[in-house]
């Protein structure tokens, strides 16, 4: 997903095609066959159900380029649908959302906006606590 991110931060709106192209190639792909085309499809459709893109009639696009123009709501959700069934610590579960949502670095605007989709999670009853650290989805 970072790779998705990092080469839809430069340019505009591009076909499938051109994005399959264009993240083949990030990836080292110098020919791009069947099976190839169809994993790196379903890499974008990941990437759009998981608000990095978005697909316009123009084409994909880049749908938030910071964290910061994710709505609170929508933070919650992609937290939640990552996390899985087991046990996080804050730190690791802020780490992973940000690697679920592509982007490589978590610094401290990413590192709060996470923290404040935590908090609002709990509050919402949707993640259960074990301490103060550790959290899973509520069952």
């Amino acid at each position: 997903m970072a790779v998705i991110r990092d080469v839809f931060s430069t340019g505009g709106p591009r076909s499938r095609d051109e994005a399959i192209r264009d993240v083949g190639a990030a990836l080292g792909y110098r020919r791009i066959g069947p099976r190839i085309r169809q994993g790196l499809d379903d890499y974008l459709r990941t990437a759009v159900r998981r608000g990095i893109l978005e697909n316009r009639a123009d084409g994909l696009r880049i749908h938030c380029r910071n964290i910061g123009e994710y709505h609170l709501d929508f933070l919650v959700e992609q937290l939640l649908a990552g996390m899985g069934g087991k046990w996080w610590t804050r730190d690791d579960l802020i780490y992973g959302t940000a690697r679920w949502l592509g982007f490589r670095r978590t610094g401290q605007v990413i590192r709060d906006a996470l923290k404040s989709a935590i908090n609002a999670a709990i509050r919402r009853g949707l993640l259960e606590r074990d301490g103060p650290n550790h959290l899973r989805r509520a069952r």
